[in-house]
């Protein structure tokens, strides 16, 4: 069987990276869990927890995001005034 080549230049797929930061995740969990003997049932609490604070900072993002659209959106009007 032939090895596939892939050429670091090229951007992946995003369904690729978000397979490939899944499955590191799972990795860093299983980790932690086997290291820290904690059980499932407390670190369905802790991943809980850890998804809340993503989701805080997802929406942080976000706003951030559609301030600098429209800062980028006002630049823009200023220079087609001048």
């Amino acid at each position: 069987m032939m090895a596939m080549k892939f050429d670091e230049e090229k951007p992946r797929p995003l369904t690729m990276e978000l397979e490939t930061a899944k499955g590191m995740i799972l990795t860093a969990v299983n980790k932690a869990k086997q290291e820290c003997g904690i059980p499932n049932f407390i670190m369905e609490g802790i991943i809980a927890d850890i998804h809340s604070q993503v989701t805080s900072q997802a929406k942080i993002e976000m706003i951030n995001d559609f301030n600098m659209y429209l800062e980028e959106l006002k630049k823009e009007e200023r220079q087609d005034e001048e």
